[in-house]
């Protein structure tokens, strides 16, 4: 996978794996490959990286943008797109609002929605969607929020928000929203997902989800 050269045409970028299978890219200054400098911009994830790729593909295809709006995965996945060259013609930008006051301020998520349901919700993801619409221009929009642990409710406690009695919410709880600008009101779809592992396992299988599910939809 190769991306393209700077203005001057003295620089190449390409995309490739490392001896132990992680992935990494070469940014090359001068005229020569053989000078390249050696430039770590992503983690050892090929799955992420070709999912960030392909999405870029599509939406370069459509004509379309992307906000994402996070809470849970905490820009993750807004630093997995961004790590494709040329992202700045279909990422529009992200959002990550962790605590309760963020989700407000930023995204206008109601404060009685935060109250009765919770931060970690399908109510909120889907107000996350329409705050991320509404502070952009953006075709497509993705939001997360979640319970990444090592504690169930800890993020709830952080957001100073009371924690509830909710079954449900427990580490590993997390919901993905997808959403696309239409005619009318943008179409939304939430779903809830149950993950497993630590913190980070936990934070890293909710970026590929909320990508597996944007790709989906694109090629839907």
């Amino acid at each position: 996978m190769a991306g393209s050269s700077c203005c001057s045409g003295s620089c190449f970028w390409s995309g490739r794996s490392s001896e132990s299978g992680e992935r990494i890219a070469v940014l090359a200054v001068g005229p020569a490959p053989g000078e390249q400098e050696k430039v770590r911009i992503i983690e050892a994830d090929p799955p992420l990286w070709e999912q960030a790729a392909e999405i870029g593909s599509q939406l370069i295809r459509r004509g379309e943008t992307l906000i994402v709006a996070e809470s849970v995965t905490g820009g993750w996945i807004g630093g997995v797109l961004t790590a494709i060259p040329g992202s700045s013609k279909w990422f529009y930008g992200a959002i990550v609002s962790y605590q309760v006051e963020a989700k407000q301020r930023w995204l206008r998520v109601p404060a009685d929605a935060l109250a009765s349901c919770g931060a970690v919700s399908e109510t909120v993801a889907r107000w996350m969607l329409r705050g991320a619409f509404d502070a952009s221009d953006a075709d497509w929009a993705l939001a997360t929020t979640g319970y990444a642990g090592p504690f169930a409710g800890d993020e709830e406690t952080l957001e100073r928000v009371p924690k509830r009695s909710d079954p449900d919410s427990s580490v590993g709880l997390v919901y993905i929203g997808w959403g696309q600008r239409g005619g009318g009101a943008p179409a939304e779809e939430v779903q809830r997902f149950g993950f497993s592992g630590s913190r980070e396992s936990i934070r890293n299988q909710a970026v590929h989800e909320a990508l597996m599910g944007l790709l989906k939809r694109l090629h839907g």
